[in-house]
């Protein structure tokens, strides 16, 4: 599942009301602690959920969880699960967070600098999927983020620039 912004929210409270339906249907028959067990170890098995810019601190244990986000996102610092405030990321989640390099809500889009990151770290990881990525931390890899440089670069290569929504105050003291 791919959660932006505001879809982290939803998307958390779905994972929730899956885990507590499967509960309910299965709790007859295995007792409720083994169905919802059993409903968390289904998701840790199947699914991968990637947040980017999240706004949610409640992302309910079992599936796999990889939260991207900028360092400056103002959106995911003041409401989101971040590696400095992890409460509510989900068990294991794995946190990359890059250089915003944009300032204001610019530094919250995916278009702008998000999707370079992502590309960008999946490369300097040599890997070819976020499955893979997070098994690599799962193994217990390091895992590399993109320097600014590298990220500015991506940005200028993929025309980031022309999905700003607000070019005049993003580019403030920004050099690509």
């Amino acid at each position: 599942l791919l959660l932006y912004s505001r879809g982290s929210i939803d998307g958390g409270a779905a994972i929730e009301g899956w885990i507590a339906d499967y509960t309910k249907r299965h709790g007859p028959t295995l007792g409720e602690a083994a169905a919802e067990a059993e409903a968390r170890k289904l998701l840790r098995d199947n699914v991968l959920v990637e947040t980017f810019g999240n706004a949610n601190r409640h992302f309910p244990d079992g599936p796999q969880y990889i939260h991207w986000s900028a360092f400056n996102d103002p959106l995911t610092k003041d409401a989101g699960s971040t590696a400095t405030n992890p409460n509510g990321g989900g068990k294991d989640a794995l946190y990359m967070h890059y250089d915003g390099v944009f300032q204001g809500f610019d530094a919250h889009n995916l278009g702008a600098v998000g999707a370079a990151a992502m590309q960008l770290s999946l490369e300097l990881n040599g890997v070819s999927s976020s499955r893979q990525l997070y098994a690599a931390k799962q193994a217990g890899k390091a895992i590399a983020t993109p320097t600014t440089d590298q990220l500015k670069a991506r940005i200028k290569q993929t025309k980031g620039t022309d999905w700003l929504w607000n070019p005049a105050v993003a580019m403030t003291g920004v050099t690509l």
